[in-house]
């Protein structure tokens, strides 16, 4: 489901690694460059990881580039400078993962990284783990320029150029409803949802019905058109048949809390972070929730999570200020409150 990620507002679809030897592109970087690479594996049973997020910030923790592992699990950087790095690693269904890596004397080609299943959530981490059988059978060239295209999407932002090399993928590869599902997307994030919903029902139509990440596309584009009912049935078949969608239950704690169902939304909104614990949007929809119970420390804890995962956006100074505010009410509420009879006399 991490495809989908954009539709809550984080872009997830980064650059996919080219084929070739990890040492062999070790050696090709400029005497003052080097390469860091590797695989992603789970630890569970050694599988690799596809569409692992990778990413590598400098030493104070500021994101300077990011990837997706391949079908095996690998990822290269190039062209980094001599300097020590921090490396953060991601996936549906699988604890987050940071270490350091020394850059400053030469290339790190070989590194092998393991994450640990989220607990409770195996499903989860099987479908992190690698692409659909039917992703699989098309052909490998068609396979490549989606890629390529998620890239031109979500990394280069340039939703117009995607959707044309999309266009061209399902061209050579009519039957490949991934990709129409990537072209709704796309549109979703333009707010064209005619042309979101059209290719939503196509990728629908071509997978019999059975393609989770189209359905909740399709509630998601229903809901927006303020068709709440229609959105929330759509995003019910999606969840049931992709049991993983950390989404589906993210945009359906979103419909709950719409008409007050305030309980049943922070249920679906744990379900949705148990899923997928290292999304920003999680936390600020349990924030909201937490704020309508006026549960305040779980709402500092929603704060403290958002920002150690978004801290320098907008969004994340606005947290920032946010928490400091409720903490300086929870203090003050402290220092004002009346003294009970039964603790003056404790005393």
């Amino acid at each position: 489901m991490n495809r989908l990620l954009t539709c809550a507002g984080t872009a997830v679809f980064l650059l996919v690694t080219s084929e070739g030897s990890l040492a062999e592109l070790a050696g090709r970087e400029p005497p003052d460059r080097f390469a860091l690479g590797g695989g992603v594996y789970s630890a569970e049973d050694n599988h690799p990881i596809d569409h692992a997020e990778v990413r590598v910030c400098d030493a104070h923790g500021s994101s300077l580039e990011v990837q997706i592992s391949g079908a095996s699990g690998e990822f290269t950087f190039r062209g980094l400078a001599p300097a020590s790095y921090m490396l953060g690693v991601t996936a549906v269904g699988f604890e987050r993962q940071d270490l350091p890596v020394d850059l400053s004397f030469a290339s790190e080609p070989g590194i092998s990284i393991y994450l640990k299943p989220v607990s409770g959530n195996r499903k989860s981490a099987e479908a992190g783990r690698a692409v659909s059988a039917h992703e699989m059978a098309m052909p490998q060239e068609a396979r490549e320029k989606l890629a390529a295209a998620k890239k031109k999407l979500w990394v280069d932002k340039n939703l117009e150029g995607g959707i044309a090399e999309v266009r061209q993928v399902v061209a050579a590869a009519p039957n490949y409803y991934e990709a129409y599902c990537e072209i709704g997307l796309a549109y979703l994030m333009m707010g064209k949802t005619a042309d979101a919903e059209e290719n939503f029902r196509k990728s629908l139509d071509i997978s019999g019905g059975k393609y989770g990440d189209a359905e909740v596309g399709l509630g998601s584009t229903l809901i927006n058109k303020g068709d709440v009912a229609g959105g929330e049935e759509a995003l019910r078949r999606g969840v049931e048949s992709s049991p993983a969608s950390w989404l589906g239950r993210y945009e359906l704690s979103k419909v709950e809390l719409s008409h007050n169902r305030v309980d049943d939304a922070e249920k679906l909104a744990e379900q949705a972070r148990s899923l997928a614990p290292n999304f920003p949007s999680v936390y600020r929809l349990l924030s909201s929730i937490h704020l309508r119970q006026k549960n305040y420390a779980a709402l500092l804890h929603d704060i403290d999570a958002y920002i150690r995962l978004d801290p320098d956006s907008a969004a994340g100074v606005r947290a920032k200020q946010l928490r400091d505010e409720i903490r300086q009410k929870m203090t003050t509420e402290v220092a004002t409150a009346p003294t009970s009879p039964r603790a003056t006399v404790m005393k």
